[in-house]
């Protein structure tokens, strides 16, 4: 190991645009380390700033001299390039002369000290340990914003009663993002201690109190779970007459959507009654797009359920242009699709990487390196807002056709190996298992579940199978319960 990257790993989220710090060491004194960005409109690494190592060593045998730099990367090194604030993305490397410096994430550098301490040579620890040669950053306020400062603050509440026997307490908080005053719920049981906690990001764009979200909020704070749900920026939280807060700026569609929800989720987990080792995520439609992206972007949770999240927004919008929709939960369902993401996002002929940033897919191999959370996607090939192909190809290209565990059941709900219809593109092909799916043990990491019949959501009444409705239930439910934490619904 001539040379490495300490600080930062090689996948973080920063909160702010000031400069990046980065450190490491090299293995001889003085040696000219070279910092290079990848340039999002040419796709090329530019070099952007060069330092000077130590000439005095900071460890012996080997000796390794420590280097410094801090940078701002000009916009062209941050993807998205758009106007706005919103979320970036860099990717940065460091070399000397022609070749790249390896990079830890805290799992990697623990591994590197194990094996030192095992009495291994910190050379052969740190190339057996190494997870690769790309320091890779979200930052949470894109290019134009310092760190966020404001904590919650509670707009209403908190009220303590019983809920289902359980003594629960909940509260209407606001904190800022990006110039944003945005809202949400908190609920938590009333019991001293830390509890396991909960994200939950609710689908579509019209916000929380429309579908079912305070009630089911209360259901798990009595079941044991600390509860966070975010109204995304741009909509609606109504909890009657009288009782309605909107949150500042406008809908981006699982873009700043996922700032919120980062945010949010750092300023739960640092209360008290929240206990950090034990985070779940989950989410439906837009919220599951919202949480695959908060993986991608270095949300600090364990496990993580996407159902039925957009990967391509780009091809929902050539596919949705018969699809009615209001913009506002009280509107009348007359609006195309594509026109609301339109005003929201731009055409995406206009601006490809705006939808790209957008899509899980894209950035694939963000959701690759997170082994540390166990993950499942579900979907139904009845779905006609987001097809199959979304999940098949979102999985196919993090994880390859056998790196992740998938079962495809039919409309009775027994398992088949025949690819679900949607799934059967090259880029999409994936092994489908053929043994009885998982219940009260989830060994693996990544799981993909496609069930035949299974519409974007369930309706009562609308003849999707009981049995796939059933099966769909109890698949998310015993994915949650086998973690340990508590039940989930």
């Amino acid at each position: 190991m001539s040379a490495c990257v300490w600080t930062p790993n090689s996948r973080t989220s920063h909160e702010s645009s000031a400069a990046i710090s980065m450190q490491g060491y090299s293995g001889g004194p003085g040696s000219t380390v070279r910092i290079l960005a990848r340039n999002w409109d040419t796709g090329a690494f530019d070099e952007v700033a060069t330092t000077i190592g130590s000439t005095t060593a900071s460890f012996t045998d080997p000796a390794l001299y420590s280097w410094a730099k801090s940078l701002t990367p000009a916009a062209q090194y941050w993807r998205p390039t758009q106007a706005g604030c919103s979320a970036g993305r860099a990717e940065l490397r460091a070399m000397i002369d022609d070749d790249p410096l390896k990079t830890f994430t805290t799992p990697a550098g623990q591994c590197a000290f194990d094996r030192v301490l095992g009495g291994e040579h910190p050379a052969s620890a740190g190339d057996a340990c190494s997870d690769g040669d790309e320091v890779i950053l979200f930052d949470n306020n894109g290019t134009c914003g310092t760190a966020e400062t404001g904590g919650l603050t509670t707009v209403e509440g908190p009220f303590t009663g019983p809920y289902n026997g359980v003594s629960v307490t909940w509260e209407v908080v606001s904190y800022p993002v990006q110039g944003n005053t945005i809202y949400g719920l908190v609920c938590r049981p009333s019991a001293a201690g830390a509890h396991p906690v909960q994200i939950f990001n609710h689908g579509g764009w019209f916000g929380l109190g429309w579908g079912g979200e305070p009630e089911g909020c209360l259901k798990s704070a009595a079941k044991g779970w600390v509860v966070a749900m975010s109204t995304y920026r741009g909509e609606r939280l109504y909890l009657g007459p009288g009782y309605e807060w909107v949150s500042g700026g406008s809908v981006e569609l699982c873009n700043g959507e996922v700032t919120n929800v980062l945010r949010l989720t750092d300023l739960v987990l640092a209360k008290s009654y929240a206990d950090t080792s034990k985070v779940l995520m989950h989410g439906l439609s837009h919220g599951g797009c919202i949480t695959t992206r908060a993986v991608q972007r270095g949300a600090p949770v364990q496990a993580a359920i996407d159902v039925a999240g957009p990967s391509e927004w780009a091809s929902l919008h050539a596919l949705l242009g018969g699809w009615l929709v209001g913009e506002l939960p009280t509107d009348p369902p007359t609006t195309p699709f594509p026109d609301l993401m339109e005003d929201w996002v731009g055409d995406p002929a206009s601006v490809p990487h705006a939808y790209e940033w957008r899509s899980s897919k894209f950035v694939a191999e963000d959701l690759a390196v997170r082994a540390d959370v166990k993950y499942l996607r579900m979907q139904g090939t009845a779905d006609t807002i987001v097809p199959p192909g979304h999940a098949c190809k979102l999985m196919k290209t993090a994880f390859g056709a056998y790196g992740s565990q998938n079962w495809h059941f039919t409309s009775t709900a027994a398992v088949t190996t025949t690819a679900p219809v949607g799934c059967t593109a090259t880029d999409a092909s994936l092994w489908w298992q053929s043994a009885a799916k998982p219940t009260t043990s989830w060994p693996g990491n990544h799981y993909v579940f496609v069930y035949d019949a299974l519409p974007h959501a369930v309706v009562p009444g609308d003849g999707t199978p009981v049995a796939v409705v059933n099966a769909f239930v109890a698949d998310y439910n015993n994915f949650v319960n086998a973690l340990g934490w508590g039940v989930v619904y």
